[in-house]
Order: structure tokens, then C-alpha cells, then sequence
């Protein structure tokens, strides 16, 4: 077989603000290639397996963007269906810190992704392959991508291609009844389905805790291996066909990297929010100079130490829109 994993999914350009920053208030955007099918192959792809993601895009430096971040990890990107007209997807992300949540604002209207037709794509090629991922997300977009789901979902299934379906809910794209009318029918001939707890309340009425839904996912739907998509890193319940309950192969033993366990632990913001928090913590109430946690001697002499500056010299201040760094 050519691929490991092959799927298909909307492209997109993902604006986001700073963390703590509003839409609407925002100075800077940063600009990254976006896509919930193309994440997949792409991190399967940084793990050394060979994988193939295709979409349609209109043709400009937008669509050239996601085409070479994509490609730059080693995601086959020669199945993409070019357009000469329409747009590029986006979406908003506004991360939130708090007590501000976080908050996604789509624009992805008149894309040429969502008139798609099976006719348009090479199925021969995308088809050969281990396992085919779908989502909920690309399904949900409209009845004509909800086509085309279940023809790859079908066809994968007559060759004997494994199905790998994540559920992956979006209240805003659509109901828990048009996501099972869908998705029920794909998820009964899943070799793995990606489902979390209140994803499987909402779209197939089954409530309970992780274990006891994917077990119950599993009974009603056949599915040979669920998947709940709640845990972190290292607390994944899988329930598989011979009836355990098992942690998540890579997440069990995951351990984060010595540079993230360094940022997480001595990153300067990190380590002042983590000393206000332990101030307050300890009585001290209100945000006055008499109440907040003492600061550095070094930082407070920086902060009085006058900033040179030359005669008739007159400070410059830029502002960029978004930043594509």
C-alpha cells in the first residue's frame, strides 16, 4: 500500500489572537494553515508514517500557504483539487485566559470545498491505503461534503480499507440528530471510532463515564476499537474487541519533553502568575501596590531606570495587522 492513513477535510487559515485579547480589541493576528483531518496526517507524518490528506482549494498565495506548511511536514499534498474561484476558509481562535473563556468565530462561507462531488477526487489513489480518517467536522459542513464522507467511508469499506471516524461534534455546524443521521451509518462500519463522553450523549444518546461509554459505543455500534476523547495524555480509555479497557499506547508512557517541562516550570509569565496566585491564596486580598506579592529587587530597579534616549529623537511605533510569523 502507498499510504498509512489517507483523509479529507476543508483547508484553512487559523487567525489567532494574543491569549487574554478579544477579537474585536485585537492589535495582531497570527496566521497558521488549520484543518482538524490534516492535523492528523500531518503529526502522523512528523512520526515517520506515510500519509495523504487532500481537499479543494481556489488557487492564490492563501491556498499556497496551507499546501506548503502541510507539505513541509511530509504530508503528501499532490491529491488536492485546485479551483478557479471562491475562497479560503478561516476561523478566529481567541485562546481566553482567565476568567474569559475561549471562543472560535468561523468564516467559511462560499468555499469551493463545500459544492464538492465524489467525481471530483481520485479515490484509486486515496484508497490505497491502511486506514481512512473522517470526521464529523467535514461532514457536517453541508449535505453535498456529508456525500462524499459516506461514498469514501463506502468505498474504503468494499476494498477493505479500515474506517477511522472521530465523531467530533460542532454545535455550531450542526444538531445531535443530523450528526446521527450521518454519522450512525458511518460509525457501524468504523474499524475505530474517536468519541467523548458528551459527544456520545448528544449524537447517539448514551451517556455515562469513559470507560462505560466506549464500552457501550462498542456493543451498539460494532465498532471493533473506541476511543474516548476526553483524556489527556496518559489517561485515554480505550475499549477494544476482546472486552479490556486499556490506556491509550501513546499516551500512557507520554512524558513531555525537558524544553517543555522547562517552560511549563520557569517561564517568566508563568512563574509571576503562579506567585500572584499563591499570594492571594494566602489572605492577601484586593490588587493595590499594598497587597500585591513583593516583586524582584532587580525588576523594581528596571522598572525606575530612565531609558535613554537622543536629543530630537522622536520613538517610532509600528503596528501590523497580522503577523504570519
Amino acid at each position: 500500500m502507498t499510504y498509512d492513513l489517507t483523509t479529507i477535510g476543508e483547508g484553512q487559515i487559523r487567525l489567532t489572537c494574543e491569549r487574554g485579547d478579544r477579537l474585536a480589541t485585537a492589535r495582531s493576528l497570527r496566521m497558521t494553515a488549520a484543518g482538524s483531518e490534516a492535523n492528523v496526517a500531518g503529526l502522523l507524518a512528523e512520526l515517520g508514517r506515510s500519509t495523504a490528506w487532500t481537499t479543494k482549494l481556489p488557487r492564490g498565495e492563501l491556498a499556497d500557504r496551507i499546501a506548503l506548511e502541510y507539505s513541509a511536514v511530509g504530508v503528501d499534498m499532490s491529491r488536492i483539487v485546485m479551483a478557479d474561484e471562491g475562497r479560503v476558509a478561516l476561523y478566529f481562535l481567541e485562546p481566553g485566559e482567565f476568567p474569559l473563556p475561549g471562543k472560535v468565530t468561523y468564516d467559511r462561507q462560499y468555499t469551493p470545498f463545500r459544492s464538492i462531488v465524489p467525481e471530483e477526487f481520485d479515490w484509486d489513489a486515496l484508497l490505497d491505503t491502511r486506514v481512512v480518517f473522517l470526521t464529523g467536522i467535514t461532514a457536517a459542513l453541508t449535505p453535498e461534503t456529508a456525500r462524499v464522507v459516506r461514498y469514501c467511508a463506502d468505498a474504503a469499506c468494499e476494498r477493505g480499507v479500515d474506517v477511522a471516524l472521530d465523531v467530533n461534534f460542532r454545535s455550531l455546524l450542526w444538531d445531535g440528530d443530523q450528526a446521527r443521521t450521518v454519522l450512525e451509518p458511518i460509525a457501524r462500519r468504523a474499524a475505530i471510532l474517536f468519541c467523548s463522553r458528551s459527544d456520545a450523549g448528544i449524537v447517539f444518546g448514551i451517556d455515562g463515564e469513559g470507560v462505560t461509554v466506549c464500552r457501550a459505543l462498542r456493543e451498539e455500534m460494532g465498532a471493533p476499537t473506541v476511543v474516548s476523547t476526553d483524556g489527556r495524555a496518559g489517561d485515554l480509555p480505550v475499549h477494544r474487541e476482546e472486552g479490556s479497557c486499556l490506556r491509550d499506547q501513546v499516551g500512557s508512557g507520554h512524558r513531555p519533553s525537558r524544553r517543555r517541562r522547562l517552560l511549563r516550570v520557569r517561564h517568566p509569565a508563568r512563574v509571576a502568575r503562579r506567585r500572584r496566585r499563591a499570594w492571594h491564596r494566602d489572605g492577601h486580598q484586593g490588587g493595590s501596590a499594598r497587597t500585591d506579592p513583593p516583586r524582584r529587587p532587580h525588576a523594581r530597579a528596571a522598572r525606575r531606570a530612565p531609558v535613554p534616549r537622543q536629543l530630537g529623537h522622536r520613538p517610532v511605533t509600528t503596528s501590523t495587522p497580522i503577523d504570519s510569523q
